[in-house]
């Protein structure tokens, strides 16, 4: 009986598994990273965009700079504001902001301070307005 047929065949087959082996192996170690967006990331993230989107938004007559967050603010319209950000930010988000003119920091968003539960997230942007400086400060949370 020929024995070296045997030990050919046994040879192909380490060698097959070895080299399934290291293949597996180099998937593994060059696989990407997985990375968890916590709750948290996620609700600052729509926070800076919800601003974002209305800083950039523009006012169609060119007044406020050109920004419906500036002409909001400015104004003083909590209304279309509070709709724009409704429209935005999921249902379970709850919000305040706060605008801070240089001298005080003063509540813009609701009229009275709410009770704030959870994870607190808080995105700031700053409105240069004729020669004043502006900080809102958008103060999420959620369910």
């Amino acid at each position: 009986m020929d024995t070296r047929g045997q030990i050919h065949i046994l040879e192909v087959v380490i060698v097959s598994t070895m080299l399934l082996l290291s293949v597996l192996f180099v998937v593994y170690i060059s696989a990407p990273p997985s990375v968890n967006i916590s709750p948290a990331n996620q609700l600052k993230i729509l926070c800076d965009e919800a601003l974002r989107t209305l800083k950039d938004m523009p006012t169609g007559d060119l007044s406020y700079e050109n920004s419906m967050l500036v002409k909001y603010i400015i104004t003083n319209d909590t209304k279309n504001f509070t709709s724009f950000m409704n429209a935005t930010l999921p249902k379970n988000v709850f919000y305040q902001v706060w605008v801070y003119d240089g001298s005080s920091r003063r509540l813009w968003y609701p009229n009275e301070e709410q009770e704030i539960f959870g994870t607190v997230v808080r995105s700031h942007f700053i409105i240069p307005h004729n020669t004043f400086i502006y900080d809102v400060e958008l103060e999420v949370w959620g369910i």
